[in-house]
């Protein structure tokens, strides 16, 4: 079965002195950075989305911002492939289904940024018969808010 991974808005706003920054984000950044180096290592196809906020009144996520940037921990390399979108759902209006279907992806793994937002949104949107894993030890979220739990969202197929 051939994996890939999807790191979903891992952003400098996200972090410590960023225009949102979140609980966690330092400890959920370093496991995604973990499963993504085993990725690398073992040469799967990766995949960052990187969220651009088109939306007027947007506090985070600007174009041509320091914060919109993917964060230098998980930064991609030049053979792993950036998917831009500007809604929570990954899938929506981007070409991440296309290139999961060019790279013939059987299973996913999804870690990233927010739990209950755009991890959430793109669990729940995902477009192909595929088994779907999220690393919840990957995943941060807004203080006050509940995160996604294990059972919940590990290996149901969307």
């Amino acid at each position: 079965m051939k994996h890939g991974l999807i790191l979903i808005d891992i952003q400098n706003d996200y972090f410590t002195g960023g225009k949102m920054a979140l609980v966690g984000m330092d400890k959920a950044a370093n496991n995604a950075k973990k499963l993504l180096d085993k990725f690398r290592k073992e040469k799967l196809p990766i995949f960052h989305v990187q969220h651009i906020s088109k939306r007027a009144g947007a506090a985070f996520f600007l174009p041509d911002t320091e914060g919109v940037k993917i964060h230098e921990s998980v930064a991609p390399l030049p053979n792993e492939m950036i998917v831009q979108k500007n809604f929570p759902n990954s899938f929506r209006d981007t070409s991440l289904l296309h290139q999961l279907n060019d790279a013939n992806i059987e299973e996913i793994v999804i870690c990233g940024a927010m739990s209950h937002m755009c991890v959430d949104a793109t669990t729940r949107c995902c477009q192909r018969p595929t088994a779907e894993q999220v690393r919840t030890d990957c995943v941060p979220q807004r203080m006050g808010l509940c995160a996604i739990h294990p059972p919940s969202v590990t290996a149901y197929k969307c």
